[in-house]
């Protein structure tokens, strides 16, 4: 037997990010994936592809297996209590090996525990103190008092077609004096009318349509980007309910379920409480949104520019414990609030603001991207970056937060490559939570470090593409992969389609996966230009 091979320290780490919601997507993943899978799976009796629960597990009992979720599990899909519920228990099971990474849509949840308190809800519509997007331009901004206005006139309108049908609907009954009528039918239906127009009337808009549950429809949509988040957690709830009837769940249901899982022993602030913003595996970073050259090796809590940490360990230590002691202040904040029945304003949250666009002064390594406004890759090319990294022997950085494609995209450094792993959109439009298609996606990276602590490390991707067909590469086996192309035409190599001998090219400038423009190149001629 050979020492030296038996000294080596093996470690595989699986991948996935960006679930938004999407149970269905997850469950592809958990059935494709070569290290983890789910046990113990409990399926809806009305609804019979529906997952009620399930537990992830390590296929195999060995401790160095990884799993790193890389951030973004909520909103555009009906899977958000039923994901968190799996993932925090496989975290809880296995402390030293899940890692739950923050995303911008889990960290904007802290504000529901401040802003679902009855004396917030009852604020008026215009108060200062009703938090706005502020990052965003104004004119782009959905105002509370503007989305209520809307909702008010909307019924106002549908009142005047009902007035308007009732006055031009005749028959023969109306010529009929009402003594001689049968008239139990038609009482009824007249006191349903009435009725729905004294619901409708009111003296001001809040008597009409301001309640809490239309204060966490605008709230979700046009706060957090959620827009159909309302609906999807009250169908997951009448999924959970296991009744046949999909109107059981009402409205108050769904405000009272958002509102409980931000509380005390809430699941969503359970599982708030178990991410990290960063995690470092040997020669690999594990993050939500970019490395910048204007955050990199900075805390949240330093302003001077010589005052940054050394390198990505000491980064990435500094980091989770400032979300931490951040979170725990937060919450003890608003539970004491609470008990005073008073609010706090969430935008003195600097945690909610490392959240946003533009947040902690555009220092935020969870909301930011590799790719400049135009959607071509700047950031990768920064020399503070690449030094930064390189001096932490960090050679592969992965990430989600900006979609790219149907399959993990390659940026490339001087000493380090990216791969940006969020493929939400591929295959649809914004907001549509089957965008994805039968996508299926597995990063999968194998470190091997001997007893000189000299790691290497291979990165497999394996999966499906939107048109169904699979795929299986070491990124390490394509040498061209995130190159540009020196022909003029601005095209990069996303991914090799290794049956056909090609790679498939993609252009900058579009907004989202399902538009990026993309062709196909032989491999030999693709070397050519490179």
């Amino acid at each position: 037997m050979n020492s030296s091979k038996a000294k080596i320290r093996r470690k595989i780490i699986s991948y996935c990010t960006d679930l938004e919601g999407d149970l269905s997507f997850f469950q592809s993943f958990l059935q494709s994936s070569k290290i983890v899978t789910a046990r113990n799976i409990q399926t809806s009796t009305w609804h019979p592809k529906e997952w009620l629960s399930f537990d992830i597990d390590f296929q195999s009992s060995s401790d160095q297996n990884q799993f790193v979720f890389g951030g973004d599990l909520f909103d555009h899909g009906p899977g958000d209590l039923r994901l968190a519920t799996a993932l925090l228990q496989f975290k809880n099971t296995y402390p030293n090996q899940v890692t739950l990474l923050l995303g911008n849509r889990d960290l904007n949840k802290l504000r529901l525990l401040n802003e679902l308190k009855e004396k917030y809800l009852t604020l008026p519509p215009d108060d200062t103190n009703i938090f706005v997007p502020y990052w965003r331009p104004e004119k782009y901004v959905t105002t509370l008092s503007q989305h209520l206005n809307q909702l008010y006139k909307i019924q106002n309108n549908n009142k005047k077609k009902r007035q308007t049908k009732k006055q031009q609907k005749f028959d023969v009954l109306d010529f009929v004096p009402k003594s001689w009528r049968n008239t139990n039918k038609e009482d009824k239906e007249d006191k349903k009318t009435q009725d729905q127009d004294k619901n409708q009337e009111g003296n001001s808009i809040e008597d009409n349509v301001d309640t809490p549950v239309e204060r966490l429809k605008w709230m979700l949509k046009h706060t957090m980007g959620s827009q159909s988040a309302f609906e999807n957690r009250k169908h997951e709830l009448n999924i959970l309910s296991e009744k046949s009837n999909t109107t059981s769940i009402k409205d108050h249901d769904v405000l009272n379920s958002f509102r409980n899982s931000v509380l005390p022993k809430g699941v969503l602030r359970e599982y708030l409480n178990a991410t990290e913003i960063m995690k470092v595996h040997n020669d690999t970073l594990f993050v939500h949104g970019a490395i910048t050259s204007k955050n990199v090796g900075r805390l949240p809590t330093v302003q001077n520019d010589k005052d940054t940490c050394d390198n990505v360990n000491e980064w990435c230590h500094q980091l989770n414990s400032w979300k931490d002691t951040e979170m725990n202040k937060w919450w003890n904040i608003n539970d004491d609030a609470a008990k005073n029945d008073d609010f706090v304003d969430s935008t003195k949250c600097s945690l909610i603001d490392y959240g946003v666009y533009g947040g902690s002064q555009f220092q935020s390594v969870i909301y930011n991207s590799w790719l400049n406004a135009e959607h071509c890759p700047t950031e990768n090319e920064s020399p503070t970056v690449d030094a930064f990294l390189k001096k932490s022997n960090i050679s592969r950085v992965v990430v989600g937060h900006q979609p790219h494609g149907d399959c993990p995209t390659v940026l490339n450094g001087d000493n380090y490559q990216v791969l940006m792993c969020d493929t939400t959109y591929c295959d649809g439009k914004p907001g549509d939570r089957h965008s994805r298609g039968d996508t299926c996606i597995e990063v999968l990276i194998t470190q091997e470090e001997d007893m000189q602590s000299n790691v290497t490390s291979v990165c497999n991707l394996h999966g499906k593409f939107i048109d169904g067909s699979s795929f299986d590469f070491n990124v390490e086996d394509f040498n061209e992969l995130g190159t540009k192309l020196k022909d003029g035409s601005g095209r990069y190599v996303g991914h090799p389609l290794v049956n056909e001998n090609k790679y498939v090219l993609w252009k900058p400038g579009k907004p989202f996966p399902s538009d990026l423009e993309y062709t196909k190149m032989e491999m030999e001629q693709v070397r050519m230009y490179i």
